[in-house]
């Protein structure tokens, strides 16, 4: 035992230190774990929704002169309007203005260069004069990647996803049709 102890005396003086284990290093609790992994999804969500907006925004700046308006009837509205602007045979964006008993509400929809929905965005009726206290009224967005939406945000009695899509695809068969009218 005294040669034991001889010997570490004579190690730390020489300035070797005796090998020991490391500590292991403390693992990540699942909370942090979770939160890291939850930080990333969300910035991978907001980077495919900054796409969508940029690409929405390009094609505000350079929107085809060529347009076609018709009638809209339809949707729980007295009466309405439907304008589509086309890139040749190409529908790049529908705006269909609807005018109910309780206001306008104006829909939108931008299209990718495959002709598959991009954006949607329902701008609904605020009451006029807004009622006291009332919040204003707040559109609500849908968020689509190659015509499958992955991410939407909802105001009141906003219609679910499925709905946004169908009432696009009878807008541009409306567009696409020979008639002057259109319904949804």
């Amino acid at each position: 035992m005294r040669t034991i102890a001889l010997l570490l005396a004579a190690m730390l003086l020489a300035g070797a230190a005796p090998k020991t284990k490391p500590k292991p290093r403390p693992k990540a609790s699942p909370a942090a774990t979770e939160s890291a992994a939850s930080a990333k999804a969300r910035a991978e969500l907001d980077a495919r929704i900054a796409k969508v907006r940029a690409a929405v925004a390009a094609q505000e700046k350079s929107l085809p002169a060529t347009r076609a308006e018709k009638s809209l009837r339809g949707c729980g509205a007295k009466s309405g309007t439907l304008t589509a602007w086309l890139d040749g045979k190409r529908v790049v964006k529908i705006e269909a203005r609807l005018f109910r008993d309780d206001g306008e509400m104006v829909r939108l929809f931008w299209f990718d260069a495959d002709g598959k929905l991009l954006y949607s965005k329902i701008e609904r009726p605020q009451s006029a004069p807004p009622e006291e206290g009332a919040e204003p009224a707040t559109p609500t967005e849908y968020f689509f990647e190659k015509g499958q939406v992955f991410r939407w945000t909802s105001g009141p009695n906003a219609p679910p996803p499925e709905e946004v899509t169908g009432t696009a695809d009878e807008l541009l068969r409306g567009v696409k049709s020979d008639d002057t009218e259109a319904e949804c």
